[in-house]
């Protein structure tokens, strides 16, 4: 089975991390893992990445999607909007890929938001946990699966970079053992959601 995992510096830097562990980047799964991921990645650039993929390789069996962080601080693009955007797109690649399942990666919690105005991380919690509870609707609606990260929260600094915004080394590994949970859990079709 082919798994694509599409997304921002999240997925790249757990990828980079893969690389070096045992099981490397097909996460000890019986599935080819690959990793197309583009740093800063945003939603309105996904469709021409994914048409671009698609023009080189048949599409995978499962496509595991983790993006959004780098929208929710774009002035003007309320949490409507958004839902919006990533409800079509995800309806693209549906009819663009009828065999493969789709897999919502939740976006992640942040220490800190870069380019958001001063004070407002409160606000950007509350839009980010509103985009996560719609789309895993509209994933689970689309015959597609989930992957929550309940265990990632701000709470809990040492998963984060001192940057605020991206995971340590601890935090990668936390994110890579639910992603390896949740697609053998899909594999084995014994789940549609892993937390």
């Amino acid at each position: 089975k082919n798994i694509w995992i599409v997304g921002s510096s999240i997925p790249f830097w757990a990828g980079e991390l893969a690389a070096t562990q045992p099981g490397g980047r097909n996460l000890n799964l019986s599935a080819r893992v690959k990793w197309h991921t583009i740093r800063g990645l945003q939603w309105h650039q996904l469709d021409p990445h994914i048409l671009q993929l698609l023009k080189n390789s048949p599409p995978p069996e499962f496509l595991v999607v983790h993006l959004g962080s780098n929208d929710l601080t774009t002035q003007g693009l309320t949490s409507k909007k958004l839902i919006k955007e990533i409800e079509c797109a995800l309806l693209r690649y549906n009819a663009l890929m009828p065999k493969t399942t789709l897999v919502w990666s939740a976006i992640l919690p942040r220490l800190y938001w870069h380019g958001a105005p001063l004070n407002s991380g409160k606000k950007i919690e509350k839009k980010r946990k509103t985009i996560n509870r719609k789309v895993r609707s509209i994933v689970l609606d689309l015959g597609g699966m989930v992957i929550s990260h309940r265990n990632i929260l701000a709470k809990f600094t040492q998963l984060f970079r001192h940057d605020g915004t991206h995971l340590s080394r601890t935090g990668n590994e936390l994110y890579l053992k639910n992603l390896e949970g949740g697609l053998l859990a899909f594999l084995s079709n014994t789940a549609r959601e892993f937390s």
